[in-house]
């Protein structure tokens, strides 16, 4: 005799057993292709986190991690498989992607602490074209582009901003002038 379900589909529709809510068979997991987990999606992700949030839990990983970390051959097998699946094209590009969208938004956040244009010409069209320039070189610690604004902050107030263009011509006026 086959086993009762104790939540089942009705209509399409089936009733989640944390919040009891009748849901479309969408908000629900689906394994091995037809069957739906017992709880609703957002249900299943805070039980997750709760779970892993408990301190007996937290160790109890920690723990496993060390010992199974500790064996050579686990390791090395774990960085393997870390290479190769950087090594995928589609990883790489979602990467790349992800990894300009934050320095463009850090590049945004340092442009806006400095006024948000060219402090010459007052260009603010184009974020690319926005540079920093520092007024006395030899205070220059560098700017990296890699770092979070914040980091960067006591930089950037050793910083005009400048257009490339406004950026160009002032570093020919210094050529010119170390010239001299």
């Amino acid at each position: 005799m086959a086993q009762e379900l104790l939540y089942p589909v009705v209509d399409g529709k089936k009733q989640c057993g944390s919040c009891r809510e009748w849901l479309d068979l969408g908000e629900f997991t689906k394994y091995r292709d037809k069957y739906c987990s017992s709880r609703c999606k957002k249900c299943a992700n805070k039980y997750g986190k709760e779970y892993r949030d408990k301190p007996e839990n937290k160790e109890k990983r920690r723990a496993y991690q060390k010992k199974y970390m500790a064996d050579s051959l686990n390791r090395e097998n774990k960085n393997l498989y870390i290479r190769q699946y950087k090594k995928r094209a589609s990883v790489r590009a979602k990467n790349y992607k992800s990894n300009r969208l934050w320095l463009k938004n850090e590049k945004q956040k340092a442009v806006d602490y400095k006024s948000g244009k060219c402090s010459v010409c007052g260009y603010n069209k184009c974020l690319s074209a926005l540079e920093f320039h520092h007024t006395n070189p030899e205070e220059k610690d560098g700017y990296n582009s890699h770092w979070t604004f914040e980091r960067n902050k006591s930089e950037l107030d050793k910083c005009v901003l400048l257009c490339a263009n406004c950026h160009r011509e002032k570093h020919e006026e210094m050529d010119k002038y170390e010239q001299t």
